[in-house]
């Protein structure tokens, strides 16, 4: 893994022995409209030297670029005595850079390539970019190398940007887990109101119930006291019914009275003709009959009474019965009309409860899904934890690196052999064929 940063470590020397070197160097933003020629300079962060189209800058020695320089279409930027460019900033080449042999390019930052660089040597730390048709963006070099230490900035940029992929995947995933979890919290919102909802439905339904078997019970109730007054109008009835016959047969009893009394009778007017002698007698009889007759006529009128009073008794007695009975009637389609509620609400108690065992399933689905992305939260975790072990051992590689700066030497291979120079002289033995780095 550090191997993999030892690119990196040598840029980030580099970069700092050339701010170390341009403490003298001119800072000021400038821009060349016509021919000119310096012994060299700096262009500090935030500063730009623009050369314009058709202009020529000449560089005696060297120039040091932290910030951004700018060369139009058909300007160019001569370096001559050997000198060297070092850049750390931008640098933007829509026009041209010619140097004389013994010249060098070190790019630590980027270069945007739209026109021609030709140098002796070009050593690229950075990023090269070239645009337009490849015959007219080019780069000459006659010491330009791929080598190992380029191979392994590639290796390590390839890790580094897996690693961001690696990252996003994770952030990704952990934004659409936390996103499901959202919904499925959102979901399980809406089943629980649902729940409680139909828990109030329940409720609603239980209570109508209690209703329902009160109303029951009050009916009953009611149907027991008809039932009590219509045995007691029965009984009436009966008595009335006693009391009728009773008086038929006293009638009956005066019928036959009266019959008897009208048979004496007309013995005794038949005799009345033969019993002249008598007549007196039988007036006197005639009249006992009539004071018995009368007698019997009020008995009878008494019993008319009677009689008649029964049969009011008993009109009476009837219409408290059909009375009853519509009441008794009226009680059972009460009662029937209960049972109906009674019947419905037991429908809809079982509904309910239906669509309450179907809430409970869909809640354990929702949990199941709910397990899941737990489980992708544990495996993003896990590539977060190998990303900042990466991160870990990039730290580790920059502390390397503050050391050799420090010291202000730096290994290298020369002839197999591994040598510790000082960071000034490690163009030269590049430039003789060493490279940076112990000797494998």
């Amino acid at each position: 893994m550090r191997a993999q940063f030892v690119i990196p470590v040598i840029v980030s020397i580099l970069i700092l022995g050339a701010l170390g070197y341009s403490q003298d160097a001119e800072a000021a933003s400038m821009t060349f409209t016509t021919d000119a020629t310096i012994a060299g300079g700096s262009i500090d962060f935030g500063e730009t030297w623009t050369i314009t189209s058709g202009v020529t800058l000449t560089i005696t020695g060297n120039l040091i670029v932290h910030g951004t320089l700018q060369i139009d279409s058909s300007g160019t930027l001569t370096i001559t005595n050997s000198g060297t460019i070092i850049t750390a900033g931008s640098v933007s080449v829509p026009g041209i850079i010619n140097g004389d042999t013994g010249s060098t390019l070190n790019n630590f930052g980027t270069l945007n390539n739209g026109g021609a660089i030709d140098a002796s040597h070009i050593n690229n730390f950075g990023d090269i970019n070239t645009f337009g048709h490849p015959f007219t963006a080019r780069i000459f070099g006659s010491n330009m190398e791929l080598n190992a230490c380029i191979a392994e900035l590639n290796t390590a940029n390839t890790n580094l940007n897996t690693a961001n992929t690696n990252l996003n995947t994770c952030n990704a995933a952990l934004a659409t887990a936390q996103t499901t979890i959202t919904n499925l919290n959102d979901r399980l919102a809406v089943e629980r109101a649902l729940v409680t909802d139909l828990q109030a439905v329940l409720a609603t339904c239980n209570t109508n119930l209690t209703t329902a078997q009160a109303d029951l019970a009050s009916a009953n109730a009611i149907i027991a006291a008809r039932d009590a007054t219509i045995a007691g109008l029965q009984t009436d009835l009966a008595t009335c019914n006693s009391d009728l016959a009773s008086a038929n047969a006293i009638i009956a009893a005066r019928d036959a009275t009266i019959a008897g009394l009208q048979a004496d009778l007309a013995t005794a007017q038949a005799t009345i003709a033969a019993r002249d002698a008598t007549i007196a007698g039988l007036q006197a009889d005639q009249a006992t009959c009539n004071s018995d007759l009368a007698s019997a006529n009020v008995i009878i009128a008494a019993r008319d009474a009677t009689i008649a009073g029964l049969q009011a008794n008993l009109a009476t007695c009837n219409t408290n019965l059909t009375t009853a009975q519509a009441d008794l009637a009226t009680a059972q389609a009460t009662i029937a009309a209960r049972d109906a509620t009674i019947t419905g609400l037991q429908a809809d108690l079982a509904s309910a409860n239906a669509i309450i065992a179907a809430r409970d399933a869909t809640i354990a689905g929702l949990q199941a899904n709910l397990a899941t992305c737990d489980t992708n939260l544990t495996t993003c975790d896990s590539n977060l934890s190998s990303c900042q072990i990466d991160l870990t051992d990039t730290q580790s590689s920059i502390t390397e690196l503050e050391v050799i700066l420090s010291s202000g030497e730096i290994n290298i291979c020369h002839k197999g052999n591994t040598q510790t120079i000082s960071l000034a002289a490690l163009g030269n033995h590049l430039n003789h064929g060493d490279t940076m780095g112990a000797c494998p």
